[in-house]
């Protein structure tokens, strides 16, 4: 499954994107604490009034860590943003320090998934990831119903696209075996 993912997402740069985009925003999501304020409902805007693009002012309020201040195993994990970390507001430091500080604690998979994910992630220009985010938050603002059909439409063009790439290759069905 791992193997046929990652051979999906390089073959197909516009999911690559959101995928690095959704692995690191869960990364960052996951590794945080629950606080009371988290577990409450979120109010949700008009369809009229777009969510503000600009950071908030506590978001503001955050001061940066210098590269050379992150503790080192968490540089070592955060490695491939290095030289991206200077232009980074102060409060994605913090997040990205926080997901760095869970890196242990994940299974190996997902130690490989992060790893692999946070390298795409460095490889982008400033228009790409701004592009990813873009694309992310309009697709996160689908009904759910919505996300599950495009899901659902872009697994039956994938696996279509793989039949053709490789048309020596029979398909393999669920619960079979390949010997």
């Amino acid at each position: 499954m791992g193997e046929r993912l990652i051979s999906l997402v390089a073959r197909v740069p516009a999911f690559t994107v959101l995928a690095v985009l959704l692995a690191a925003w869960s990364a960052i999501v996951l590794t945080m604490p629950i606080t009371a304020s988290a577990q409450s409902p979120t109010p949700t805007l008009p369809k009229s009034q777009p969510k503000a693009q600009i950071p908030s002012d506590s978001q503001k309020a955050v001061p940066p860590v210098a590269w050379k201040k992150v503790p080192e195993p968490e540089r070592k994990v955060l490695a491939p943003l290095e030289k991206d970390w200077d232009q980074l507001p102060g409060y994605q430091h913090r997040k990205l320090i926080g997901a760095a500080k869970a890196y242990p604690k994940l299974l190996p998979i997902q130690q490989e998934r992060f790893q692999e994910r946070i390298k795409e992630w460095a490889k982008l220009t400033p228009d790409q990831r701004h592009a990813a985010r873009d694309k992310y938050k309009n697709l996160s603002r689908l009904p759910p119903q919505k996300q599950y059909e495009l899901r659902e439409r872009w697994n039956e063009k994938s696996e279509k696209e793989q039949q053709s790439a490789t048309p020596g290759l029979a398909p393999v069905e669920a619960g079979t075996t390949v010997k």
